[in-house]
């Protein structure tokens, strides 16, 4: 009578090994599917930090995006205008910003000027050389000393009197700062060339007393 319950015990004390068995290795396939899910997450997490680049939306409001970075408006290195990269060139030039968001003569290199108020062009007006803008920024020789004047090294001058003779026109007096002061077209005192009079009376016309 007793040998059958002992058996019995004995099948049953098998089968909870094997569900106890089961049940551990549920356990760690659970586990590794928990870890694997634990690795998604930390990659996921590396392109979230990824995606922390700079943005156009998180740059300040006088800001915009160059290059992958944040860059003021108002440096002529990256332009002036809201949303452009290129850089303010100007010939003879500083750039600077205007408060429009454009490019600006800041500053011009030395002899040079903006003597047209327009910063497309820079500083186009050479003062050493530019006989309209001697000097200074109009500053004209021909104003100063008439025709045949020019500008050499900032300053008006005569050319020698050659530019003045091909137009009739001579520097009589020797004077450069008088320029070219005779018409000898047309001036009776130096008719034809400086120092002929016309008799009295007589008109020069054509560089010839009549």
């Amino acid at each position: 009578m007793l040998a059958w319950p002992l058996r019995t015990l004995g099948s049953v004390a098998v089968m909870l090994a094997g569900w106890a068995a089961f049940a551990c290795s549920g356990e760690t396939n659970s586990s590794e599917s928990t870890g694997g899910t634990g690795a998604s997450g930390g990659t996921g997490g590396a392109a979230g930090t990824g995606g922390g680049a700079a943005g156009a939306s998180n740059c300040q409001s006088d800001q915009k995006l160059c290059a992958g970075a944040c860059a003021s408006r108002k440096d002529p290195l990256v332009g002036c205008d809201a949303s452009g990269c290129n850089p303010c060139v100007l010939p003879h030039a500083t750039a600077g910003c205007s408060a429009t968001g454009t490019c600006s003569v800041s500053q011009c290199d030395p002899d040079w000027s903006d003597c047209n108020d327009s910063p497309v062009d820079g500083c186009e007006t050479n003062l050493k050389s530019d006989k309209e803008h001697c000097g200074a920024c109009g500053s004209s020789c021909l104003t100063q000393l008439g025709v045949g004047a020019v500008c050499m090294a900032g300053k008006c001058e005569i050319n020698g009197g050659k530019d003045c003779e091909k137009l009739g026109f001579f520097d009589c007096d020797g004077d450069n700062t008088t320029g070219c002061e005779v018409d000898t077209n047309t001036d009776p005192n130096n008719c034809g060339l400086c120092g002929k009079v016309c008799s009295n009376g007589q008109t020069c016309s054509g560089g010839k007393c009549q």
